[in-house]
């Protein structure tokens, strides 16, 4: 594993990517600074245009307004000075590190990192087309643009960062992963790297872990009544708890705070992971490895030989390791696992798919978890809407007020950071498993609500908008 360590961002490199997108605008670049960055135009710049410009700078951006006329003689008068063309980045970490290589590719690697982590990216896409390599970042769950490298340096830019993830740097023909530990002011970060050939060539897709990044259970914005229920489950000697929803919908975060709360001396507790995300002191984190066999079902198999008492399974993939996990509930070990599933209920489905009986289906599934994350609004800038909005939940009318994400320059788009719904549906002895797969909204048996009731609770909170609800359920709007 490699270790790098970050470096401040390179304020030469943002300027003259600010000065290339204010020109393309017909915008003046009056000053740009650590504490802000000031423009002019002869019109009202647009907010995309505003948040691209606050993206990039990471500082507050202030326009005036100008004459069309004084635009067009200051852009006559500077235009040497603004080049259309992008030159080789030469970019300085401004580290007393005299063994460092100071070429464009390290250079620029070092800063595209630096500054993913620094606006809390979760992914880096690097992607080939026919003219330009473009580069966006993940932020909250969406993708911004951030500054390209040159043409010239893109073969070495990927080259650099196969090398950092050990990969084969000729062969461009097959998917490769990898994995770098990138360390900043001290925290670790697990960079796990993807390349995939395209058209163009490969898109290198990069995921940022922060290794310290643990939550305890009551920091994951389950509401009391259902964090009962989890601790509860979560207590039992044996007996299945999964947790489903689409890919990074925190399902991660789920399994890892579930393990740190049981993490205690006198329990033997092993993960099959892949791969291995984050470390965690005193647990058995075993890695798959497909390529020499040792699959999930495989590692599962042999690991109910070494005494577990709890058992991870990031995720259960084919009837084979269904099967082993279901026989490990059964016989004196709590399991964990996960499924990609929209809800609760298609998770019976599922499972009912993978030939699991609704006999072992009703003995051993104790707890089932769907989640997904909701962007927050920023409460620098949120707004009430102005009339109550008149929604159906679970075929009743409900009348909610409901808020706007805005933007300002402390966040992008009005939102800032993420939270997660949760809709939970616990399995009870007296019930027999095939009736859940008519379940209706609600029963008296088993409370139940669903993820886009959940999601109404933080809308009538302020937390989030009902757009972002209704986007993230994929419920239809009404």
């Amino acid at each position: 594993m490699t270790f790098i360590t970050a470096i401040p961002k390179n304020f030469n490199l943002i300027e003259d990517e600010l000065k290339k997108l204010c020109y393309r605008h017909d915008i003046v670049m009056i000053e740009f600074n650590s504490k802000k960055l000031s423009i002019a135009s002869y019109k009202k710049p647009n907010d995309k245009l505003l948040t691209a410009l606050r993206f990039i700078s990471s500082v507050p951006v202030c326009y005036d307004i100008w004459p069309k006329e004084k635009i067009e003689h200051y852009f006559n008068r500077c235009n040497h000075e603004v080049e259309i063309q992008e030159e080789p980045i030469r970019y300085d970490p401004s580290i007393n590190n005299e063994d460092k290589p100071n070429s464009p590719a390290v250079n620029y690697v070092d800063y595209l990192i630096a500054s993913a982590i620094e606006k809390r990216a979760s992914d880096i896409h690097i992607e080939p087309f026919k003219s330009a390599t473009k580069i966006r970042i993940r932020v909250d769950g969406k993708l911004f643009y951030v500054p390209s490298p040159p043409v010239e340096n893109c073969a070495e830019i990927f080259a650099r960062l196969k090398i950092l993830a050990k990969l084969n740097i000729a062969e461009k023909r097959l998917p490769q992963d990898g994995q770098l530990e990138w360390i900043s002011y001290d925290i670790h970060y697990a960079i796990r790297i993807s390349t995939l050939p395209t058209l163009y060539g490969e898109k290198i897709v990069l995921r940022i872990l922060n290794t310290k990044n643990h939550y305890s259970l009551e920091q994951l914005g389950i509401k009391n009544n259902l964090l009962s229920i989890l601790k509860q489950k979560l207590s039992l000697p044996q007996g299945m708890i999964l947790i489903t929803g689409p890919t990074g919908s925190g399902k991660t975060v789920t399994l890892y705070s579930c393990l740190e709360y049981l993490n205690q001396s006198e329990l033997n507790i092993s993960t099959i992971e892949d791969p291995v995300e984050i470390p965690i002191k005193g647990v058995n984190q075993i890695p798959v490895n497909e390529k020499i066999g040792l699959n999930f079902s495989t590692i599962l198999r042999a690991l109910l030989r070494q005494d577990p008492d709890i058992i991870m399974v990031g995720e259960i993939r084919d009837q084979k390791t269904a099967e082993i996990a279901i026989k490990a509930a059964q016989t004196g070990h709590l399991v964990l696992s996960t499924l990609h599933t929209n809800s609760t209920k298609n998770t019976l489905e599922r499972l009912e798919n993978l030939n699991v009986s609704p006999h072992l289906i009703n003995s051993c599934v104790k707890l089932i978890i769907a989640q997904r994350l909701v962007r927050k609004l920023c409460p620098s800038c949120k707004r009430h809407e102005e009339k109550p909005i008149t929604i159906q939940n679970d075929n009743i009318e409900t009348e909610i007020t409901s808020w706007q994400a805005i933007g300002c320059d402390h966040c992008f788009g009005g939102y800032l950071g993420r939270t997660a719904i949760y809709e939970f549906l616990e399995l009870k002895e007296e019930t027999v498993a095939t009736q859940f797969y008519q379940l209706p909204v609600k029963t008296e048996k088993i409370p139940f609500v669903s993820l886009f009731a959940s999601g109404l609770l933080l809308v009538k909170a302020g937390i989030t908008t009902l757009k972002e609800v209704y986007e993230v359920t994929g419920q239809e709007i009404i």
